[in-house]
């Protein structure tokens, strides 16, 4: 049956909070509730095809604390957001951080060093 939240008398909605309160603060009520949930959380979990949640890797980015250069995983959703490093409790923000090759990172830095004239 499906109400409309105007049509329900107020007192209708307190007998059902206090039926669902009293049963999940009995003991035994609340271990067998637990035990239902978790058998059908495990059926779920086995009946996902990739074995349950798994965040994709494509929404993840690597980042660098600016203090101690710790590098740290996140979800894209912090990117640009300002975050607390973890190993130093200093905040910084949150930039994608690029893998570069070591050998075009000296050439940058000697580039740099000679006022950009550099013979490769």
């Amino acid at each position: 049956m499906c109400y409309s939240r105007s049509l329900i008398p107020i007192y209708q909605v307190l007998i059902v909070v206090a039926l669902r309160s009293s049963s999940l603060s009995d003991r035994i009520r609340r271990k067998d509730y637990d035990t239902k949930l978790r058998i059908a959380m495990q059926n779920e979990a086995e009946a996902a095809p990739t074995g349950g949640i798994v965040v994709e890797e494509t929404h993840m980015f690597w980042t660098a604390c600016s203090t101690c250069r710790l590098l740290l995983k996140f979800e894209r959703k912090y990117l640009g957001h300002i975050l607390v490093c973890p190993s130093c409790k200093m905040s910084f923000e949150a930039v994608e951080a690029v893998e570069e090759d070591a050998g075009t990172e000296r050439l940058q830095k000697e580039k740099e060093a000679v006022g950009g004239r550099c013979e490769e």
